[in-house]
């Protein structure tokens, strides 16, 4: 016999949960105003893709042509999803993360990070990385703890920054095998 689940319960399990979903063309306004409030290295290395002179029709057919992955992450609270930051990647497995400024020390960049590992762990990417300024600790540390390691400083943009390295499907030898 099977019991039925409380609404309490089941709240109760999801809140604090995080989950990953596409994006879509809904979700336009919020990617411009975090894009608009955010001065971070991974807004700017994003360039224009949120700039205010871009156009909600650019915006969704570039959603549509799946030129990127463009990853809105949620949170279960007060009893509903709240969209709390997002993460893009490009087909190379370059890799952005932008949290909502009101979600920010909470605890959240790691699990956001990991979230988003596992979406984008079906997609033949051979590794991720990720681009973090000298000056950022905690973003530094948020990615060691997902996974990443150090590969080497590099310039991207006039800017100085750490490349991040996370393997993810091993690279498989090429040649044939005759049975």
């Amino acid at each position: 016999m099977r019991r039925a689940i409380s609404l309490d319960s089941k709240e109760a399990r999801l809140t604090g949960h995080l989950r990953v979903r596409q994006t879509r063309g809904s979700d336009f306004e919020t990617l411009c105003r975090w894009a608009g409030n955010d001065k971070s290295p991974s807004i700017r290395m994003m360039g224009g893709l949120f700039a205010s002179d871009s156009r909600r029709e650019a915006f969704e057919m570039a959603l549509k042509e799946k030129i990127f992955h463009l990853l809105i992450l949620e949170k279960y609270e007060s009893g509903k999803w709240v969209a709390v930051g997002t993460v893009i990647s490009n087909k190379n497995g370059e890799l952005y993360l932008v949290l909502d400024s009101s979600f920010r020390g909470r605890g959240l960049s790691v699990p956001a990070i990991r979230a988003a590992i596992g979406y984008l762990h079906e997609y033949p990417l051979l590794e991720l990385t990720a681009c973090v300024g000298w000056e950022e600790e905690v973003s530094r540390k948020a990615f060691e703890k997902a996974g990443f390691a150090c590969r080497e400083e590099r310039a991207v943009e006039g800017m100085t920054c750490l490349e991040y390295v996370r393997q993810m499907k091993a690279q498989c030898p090429i040649y044939n095998v005759f049975i």
